[in-house]
């Protein structure tokens, strides 16, 4: 039954625009991240699909190849994870700063892999000190990066310096 009560119609009219104004959010919402989604698949394709290292990517350039504001791809991509072929990741570990201003290659993850090879590849007689390796990222990726920041990343992956890893060889 319909009412004639101007109270209770104005009431659900609220309830109505209220409801139809959620919906039209969460619909932009959708839009918003779903395009965000596309570009980062789009820019880090190769290691999504064929498990390549991060490219660098930063929130500001998402946001300008998007056409948004990057507070507002900072806040659409906070909390939440991507789904892929190749796992589920967060948002927030897909955005790599480069290691130097422009440069399209070398981001922490990236060269994190490559030291990785490197010390996979080492003779496990001498290994590559931290200067050895900043030396050889250098001459041979042309990524010229400071001794510190080469410990550093060796320590977030778990290696040792190379007397403990020569020592660790010897008394095998």
């Amino acid at each position: 039954e319909t009412t004639q009560d101007p109270i209770i119609k104005k009431y659900f009219k609220e309830r109505y625009e209220r409801c139809r104004l959620l919906f039209y959010n969460i619909e932009r919402r959708q839009k918003t991240l779903k395009s965000i989604t596309e570009i980062i698949w789009n820019w880090q394709y190769n290691f999504f699909v064929n498990h390549d290292a991060l490219r660098p990517m930063t929130l500001s350039h998402i946001a300008d190849m998007v056409g948004l504001h990057t507070s507002t791809v900072s806040r659409s991509t906070k909390n939440k994870f991507v789904q892929t072929p190749s796992g589920t990741y967060s948002y927030k570990d897909l955005f790599q700063r480069p290691c130097k201003k422009g440069d399209e290659k070398a981001c922490k993850d990236s060269i994190c892999r490559i030291i990785t090879q490197l010390i996979q590849s080492e003779s496990p007689t001498a290994p590559y000190s931290d200067l050895a390796l900043q030396r050889r990222l250098s001459e041979t990726f042309g990524i010229s990066l400071s001794r510190r920041l080469i410990q550093k990343y060796r320590y977030i992956l778990h290696i040792e310096n190379s007397y403990i890893r020569r020592l660790e060889y010897i008394s095998h």
